[in-house]
């Protein structure tokens, strides 16, 4: 009872605490109101504008609603569940190789959660895929990876693969003259304001091409072209960078930085991959890596591919390990046939790969401080081995196999390179006979090959190159360089006193001292031979020459000298470098050149031009199955197509008198054009000629008027360079060739003639 009356005197009090509202006062009120919102609604000026409500519309409404909601949850039910990260090829669809499987791989790459794609099944791609993220791993699970019907990629695009990983390049950041200069080693880098730089960020940093260039001669020589990371802002002009120079640079030199973002932490593994394109635009190697940390490759097959397998550029810390290259469809042309090919990359790993019939096994172009370990390159024609010479430093080869050729990529580049360092390595030739400083040899062992008859020598450039232990048939000294600190020397090796020449005159002639340590005889003091004798070969007179001696011996004859042989390399080369192969066992220069061949029986020199003016091809007709013509004696010749890729390179050898037959396996067809490659134990040149139809005269094109020295459709992208050169042994930086006006010649001849017989009527 007392609650209830508590309770009715608080409701009570409630009430009367009300405001008393009056009947005016509320009609008033609502109607303030009412004009409020008429003045918020817009107006409805037609009848049509005004809705009546519907329960049917309604009704459908909410039924679409539902049947959204339900495809929604299907959907998300039906989507493959990432386990662990992992994605699988099969939970899209993908069960062998019958149909494309490009869209699965988009999918599976565009998801955030997917960070590992897995293959369970052999796989065919259609298309190619750049992919720009980082943390993702591709394991084909050891399965066959093929691509076909592919659209035609660009002209001269290495990069061009199924997997095409790429960071971002944002453009130029800062740009700097040097006040100061940099010196050998340096970290700290100056820069035009630091405050633009942050810790960790990566920065491609290149600089201008030295000064005083001519032409396309060192309009590469660009000693740093690097992507590096910020470790420190010094002060306000000055950043340390996770690089040490290895070059130095004078004040007034330019550097640029453009800022980057790499893709990061990527890699492909176990795959069994078949290129089924035909040429260089349907083609498609497995994976290509440009601006990239951390992006590898391992347990790799390629098959018949165009490209390099493996294309990498502006690349730091990644490994390429367990891959293989057999077959490739193209090694004639520069750029082509590589397994792996670096430019201005850091800190990487080349391990336990191999090739067969490739054209380079590991190509560096403008890299440094990498190890290039077990590897192991057969029926290396071509070369295993070989370095661009665009300033490469602190690259170290260890038990290798195949032949060896560094900085040896022509003018255009710079032909440079430092503390390059081999050990235990067998191959055919070791060629470092140009700009190459402080070069260690240690228990290296070459030997002769059949197609290289002067092989199985070492060519060294006296400047600081150290040889211990190594073995072949001799070796010969130029020098083209006096950068070093350390002598140049030979000791505990194979060689007898008569085995080792050294040039004493002229431009390339050694000045620096040569130390000759552990020889059962120390060699006689060099003495000059005489250059009487004249090359059988060719009729062209040396307007310079070298002379290179050799210490006496039994088996001597000082009244001959041996002669070496150089030509000049100024076309502009493609970024690819090429084994620059080069014979030897001769003593006389070409002062005209600082890279190239040896010859090796007289004074006279060979140049390409003087090899190509020798050799006169038949003409070709379509549905030819014997190329004929006549060269010099004893020349290799070998074919290709630049239109179509031979399965095989064919190859004879010219007989004594320089008549030969080359077999051909295509087809050929109107429009082919043949390229011919010449190799004696000289100089390598190259010859095109047309394909012709039947009805032409036998005397047409008789003078090979498609002849062209070098200038095939190469690949010049180190630096995005449109001008391309092949490249062929057994140099690589050649000379573009002219061929003498024979129809002029022909024409005046003719002339004199009408003339003559004019007179005496």
């Amino acid at each position: 009872m007392k609650k209830w009356l508590v309770g009715s005197i608080v409701l009570n009090f409630m009430l009367v605490s009300l405001p008393v509202v009056t009947a005016e006062e509320a009609t008033s009120n609502s109607t303030i109101e009412s004009s409020m919102i008429d003045d918020l609604l817009p107006e409805l000026t037609e009848e049509s504008e005004i809705q009546e409500f519907n329960p049917n519309v309604m009704a459908e409404t909410q039924d679409a609603m539902i049947s959204a909601e339900k495809e929604n949850v299907l959907s998300q039910q039906n989507e493959p569940k990432i386990i662990g990260g992992t994605a699988y090829f099969s939970d899209y669809g993908i069960e062998d190789d019958t149909q494309p499987a490009d869209e699965a791989l988009e999918k599976m790459i565009q998801n955030p959660k997917v960070t590992k794609i897995v293959s369970t099944s052999n796989l065919w791609f259609k298309e190619r895929h750049t992919i720009t993220r980082n943390n993702l791993e591709i394991d084909f699970g050891n399965y066959t990876v093929k691509n076909g019907e592919m659209a035609d990629a660009a002209n001269n695009d290495p990069f061009a693969a199924v997997l095409i990983f790429k960071g971002d390049n944002q453009g130029e950041k800062q740009q700097v003259t040097l006040k100061e200069g940099m010196k050998l080693y340096q970290e700290i880098f100056e820069v035009a304001d630091s405050s633009e730089f942050e810790l960790y960020d990566y920065y491609r940093v290149h600089v201008n091409a030295r000064p005083g260039k001519v032409g396309t001669v060192g309009k590469q020589e660009k000693e740093i072209d690097k992507m590096i990371m910020v470790t420190e802002i010094i002060d306000k002009t000055h950043v340390k960078f996770n690089y040490r120079m290895g070059w130095e640079l004078e004040a007034g030199r330019i550097l640029t930085y453009d800022k980057v973002e790499p893709v990061r932490n990527v890699t492909v593994k176990n795959a069994k991959y078949y290129n089924t394109g035909k040429g260089e635009l349907d083609s498609a190697s497995l994976a290509s890596f440009e601006y990239v940390v951390e992006g590898n490759i391992s347990d790799v097959e390629s098959y018949h591919t165009y490209w390099p397998a493996i294309m990498r550029r502006h690349n730091t810390h990644y490994y390429t390990i367990r891959t293989k290259l057999y077959n490739p469809i193209e090694v004639v042309v520069g750029g082509t046939g590589y397994l792996t090919q670096q430019i201005h990359t850091l800190y990487g790993t080349v391990k336990d790969n191999q090739t067969s019939a490739a054209r380079h096994l590991n190509d560096f172009t403008g890299s440094a401080y990498s190890v290039v370990e077990n590897n192991h390159a057969t029926n290396d024609y071509h070369g295993g081995f070989v370095t661009h010479g665009q300033f490469e430093h602190d690259l170290t080869y260890i038990n290798n196999t195949g032949l060896l050729s560094f900085a040896n990529s022509g003018l255009t580049w710079g032909e440079s390179a430092r503390r390059i360092t081999v050990k235990k390595h067998y191959g055919s030739w070791v060629i470092a006979r140009t700009k190459i400083t402080d070069l260690t040899l240690e228990d290296v062992e070459v030997h002769a090959e059949d197609y290289y008859p002067d092989s199985g020598k070492f060519l060294i450039n006296a400047d600081g190159a150290q040889l211990k232990g190594v073995t072949g048939d001799g070796v010969i000294f130029t020098q083209r360089s006096n950068r070093s600190r350390r002598p140049t020397s030979i000791e505990g090796s194979s060689f007898k006193k008569a085995d080792i020449v050294i040039t004493k005159e002229g431009p390339n002639a050694v000045t620096s001292e040569i130390l000759l340590k552990d020889f059962p005889e120390e060699p006689t003091e060099p003495t000059e031979s005489s250059s009487s004798d004249t090359d059988t070969s060719s009729s062209t007179d040396s307007s310079s020459s070298d002379t290179e001696t050799t210490s006496t011996s039994s088996s001597t004859d000082n009244s001959s000298s041996d002669t070496e042989t150089t030509s000049t390399s100024s076309s502009t080369e493609d970024s690819s470098s090429d084994t620059g192969t080069t014979s030897t066992s001769s003593s006389t220069e070409d002062s005209s050149s600082d890279t190239g061949t040896t010859s090796t029986s007289s004074d006279e020199k060979l140049s390409e031009e003087q090899l190509i003016n020798k050799t006169k091809v038949n003409p070709i007709y379509v549905g030819d199955k014997i190329i004929k013509g006549i060269t010099i004696p004893n020349t290799l010749v070998s074919y290709g197509l630049t239109e179509v890729n031979p399965k095989s390179i064919k190859q004879v050898k010219a007989d004594v008198n320089g008549s030969f037959e080359l077999e051909v396996s295509d087809k050929l067809e109107k429009g082919d054009v043949v390229v011919l490659t010449l190799v004696n134990e000289k100089v390598t040149a190259t010859i095109k000629q047309s394909v012709l139809e039947k009805e032409v005269e036998n005397g047409s094109n008789q003078n090979n008027g498609n002849n062209q020295n070098n200038n095939q459709s190469g690949s010049n992208y180190s630096n995005n360079d449109s001008t391309n050169n092949g490249k062929y042994l057994p140099k690589t930086g050649e000379t573009i060739s002219f061929l003498a006006p024979v129809g002029l010649i022909v024409l005046l001849i003719t002339c004199v003639f009408v003339f003559k017989r004019r007179r005496v009527e």
